[in-house]
């Protein structure tokens, strides 16, 4: 792998963004790269993660994954030399690289890290390396419709075959509710600024939304004239890799799900308490 020696800039912004796999995460960080002019580095942790094991690599490549530059990941221009022989240096090693190589490229820049986990985020943005790197870090987490989720998460299930108690729309529910829990929880008890909203607004709401997000980074970071937008995400949708973000369908198939009706004593927990969270984080006020 090549070595860096890149010297401290200052004064690092990253966003963060939480939430669920098949959340939105991707479209979020997408429209905030296209009407925020941010920079978009992707899952950086779990880009290492994958690269660092040989069938996660090989399925990669198998499905023939393409950075969204157009790029095959090896040959990304931001991407490419990281990956590199990433293999041979653990984890942390690969992660403070990739740290080093933004503050060089984007100096000045607003920096997404769409990594989503909160496990990745307490193990990679540890205070040392915070203090470290001059990083002031901010989190937007997303929520999705509890119905809305389950539904995304059955229907992969169906497309993978999967089968058991951990295929069952209970499960999902259970995994909606104590997943999202623990990230509002997690975000709140570390004091990390964070502003949680809801796909569904970022969907029927976006202008709103977009500018109740820029208010938040503007409150954080203070005034930002970076002028070119970039994004190098290697996971996440496929489809926006396609432009098919300005073409995005919202999923109302839960709406009309006979199995939910059916369920429905057994899922009114989980409704209610997204009925609290969305009163809680809802853009437009009653």
């Amino acid at each position: 792998m090549t070595s860096f020696t890149y010297p401290l800039l200052s004064n690092m912004k990253i966003i963060y963004i939480t939430g669920l796999s098949r959340s939105g995460t991707t479209y979020l960080s997408n429209s905030m790269v296209r009407e925020l002019n941010v920079i978009s580095i992707g899952e950086v942790a779990k880009n290492i993660e994958i690269y660092q094991n040989k069938k996660e690599k090989e399925r990669y490549k198998n499905e023939n994954r393409k950075c969204t530059c157009g790029e095959y990941p090896e040959d990304c221009s931001f991407w490419g030399d990281l990956l590199d022989g990433v293999d041979d240096i653990t984890d942390h090693e690969a992660f403070e690289l990739t740290i080093k190589k933004v503050q060089k490229t984007y100096p000045g820049g607003i920096i997404l890290d769409t990594s989503k986990s909160v496990k990745r985020l307490e193990r990679f943005y540890k205070n040392e390396i915070l203090e470290k790197h001059n990083i002031q870090l901010i989190s937007i987490n997303i929520i999705r419709h509890c119905l809305g989720q389950i539904e995304s998460y059955q229907k992969y299930h169906k497309l993978r075959n999967r089968r058991g108690f951990n295929a069952l729309i209970l499960a999902d529910a259970i995994y909606w509710l104590v997943r999202n829990f623990r990230n509002i929880h997690f975000l709140n008890n570390k004091k990390i600024p964070c502003k949680t909203i809801f796909y569904e607004d970022l969907i029927f709401h976006q202008k709103e939304t977009i500018g109740s997000i820029k208010d938040f980074i503007a409150r954080e970071f203070g005034d930002y004239n970076f002028e070119n937008s970039v994004i190098h995400e290697m996971s996440g949708n496929e489809g926006f890799k396609n432009g098919g973000l300005n073409s995005v369908r919202y999923q109302t198939k839960w709406m009309f799900n006979f199995k939910f009706t059916a369920l429905f004593s057994i899922l009114l927990p989980f409704l209610i308490m997204n009925n609290i969270w969305y009163k809680k984080y809802k853009v437009i006020k009653d």
